[in-house]
This record gives structure tokens, C-alpha cells and sequence, in this order.
């Protein structure tokens, strides 16, 4: 049975996005039943504000290949609102953006573990917690279920812990392996990965 009421937001820099940021988004949806929801890539995220970065991309790259990744699901939504409002993007104002979009619906916030064990450094965390349901997919080597739960509980409101397998891939390893030349197709969809390669993206920049 549908939920019109429940709306999910998967925000991140999906750069490049990859077979673990979709698995976790489909338990997502199905285990809270979502209704739809919206893939947001940032702009610039407040943790990622260097321009030091070898393997930066443009916003186009990486929402083409978000539109490759979500082709065929049609729960999903691509949004580009941090793109399109530029500067640093914060999770706060996306979810009063969705809020507005969904005024009578309630939302849950997917998240890594890595996040969740900085999550009190963001923007109006206090409120996020408060106002949306975040829940968390586990990483490797980021925390405990136990301890993430007692860290994120607001009020007697705890956390939702997602059944999904702990990632063990980041994407910054996904682009060292592209570097290196090493195989990359168990990490990320074949669409994506011919896309990346046509495109010749995450080489060295030439200074």
C-alpha cells in the first residue's frame, strides 16, 4: 500500500555515485516504505570545501550519471536544487525546500554512519532531529548501531538503523582504482562506468 505522506532525501556529492549508494537507497525506500525520494546532489558540501581536489568534476557529470544510476526507478527523484542555489549546500534549507514541495508529508533523511558521527557539526542539527527521521546505513570502520542510536536520540527519538550490508567501498577508493586502471564494474553500474570512461573523467589534473 502507498504512503503518499512519506518522502525520503538521499543527499550527498555521488561523486561518482556507485552500486552501494543505490543498494542502501532501494532498502531505503522499501523498509521505510518511501513514497518517493529525492537524490539531491550537493554543490559544494560544508566538509568538502577545499578546491584542492584531484578528482573534482563538474555538477553536470556527476547528475548525468545520478540519471544513469536511477534510469529505470521510478521512485526516484533527481533534484538539483543545491546545484542550482550554488555556495555551500546545507542539509537544513534542502529539507525546508522539500517541506515546502510536501508540506503535510513526513521525512526521513538517509545517511552514512561516517555522517552520523559528525552529524551534531551540522547546520541546525537539533532541528533536523527533531523535525525529520534520519536514518543511518552503516559503514565499515564508522561506529557502532549502539552508539550512533544514543548519539542521534532526541526527546526519546531515536534513530531508524537500515538492514542493509555495511559498505565497505568508498567512493574515494572507486576513484583510485580508476586512476590506477584496476576494474571497477562490481563497483559501480555498467552505464555509469562507460559514461565515466567515455568522459575520461577522475584523471590526474595536468598543472
Amino acid at each position: 500500500m502507498k504512503n503518499l505522506n512519506r518522502i525520503g532525501i538521499f543527499g550527498g556529492t555521488f561523486n561518482p555515485i556507485d552500486n552501494a549508494h543505490i543498494a542502501i537507497a532501494k532498502q531505503f525506500i522499501q523498509e521505510l516504505n518511501i513514497y518517493k525520494c529525492y537524490i539531491i546532489p550537493a554543490n559544494v558540501s560544508p566538509f568538502k570545501t577545499s578546491n584542492n581536489d584531484t578528482f573534482q568534476i563538474s555538477s553536470e557529470f556527476r547528475i548525468q550519471m545520478l540519471k544513469l544510476a536511477f534510469a529505470d526507478e521510478q521512485k526516484f527523484i533527481i533534484d538539483t536544487y543545491e546545484i542550482d542555489k550554488g555556495g555551500i549546500s546545507y542539509s537544513y534549507d534542502t529539507i525546508r525546500y522539500i517541506q515546502l514541495k510536501h508540506p503535510n508529508a513526513e521525512i526521513f533523511i538517509l545517511i552514512g554512519s561516517d555522517q552520523a558521527v559528525s552529524f551534531k557539526e551540522w547546520k541546525e542539527w537539533e532541528w533536523i532531529l527533531k523535525n525529520t527521521r534520519i536514518c543511518v546505513a552503516m559503514r565499515l570502520g564508522f561506529s557502532t548501531r549502539e552508539e550512533i542510536t544514543e548519539l542521534l536520540k532526541i526527546d526519546n527519538k531515536v534513530p531508524h538503523i537500515l538492514k542493509s550490508p555495511i559498505i565497505k567501498i568508498s567512493a574515494t577508493e572507486i576513484r583510485q582504482k580508476l586512476l590506477k586502471g584496476d576494474s571497477i564494474n562490481e563497483y559501480i553500474p555498467r552505464d555509469v562506468e562507460d559514461y565515466i570512461r567515455t568522459n575520461k573523467l577522475y584523471l590526474p589534473k595536468i598543472s
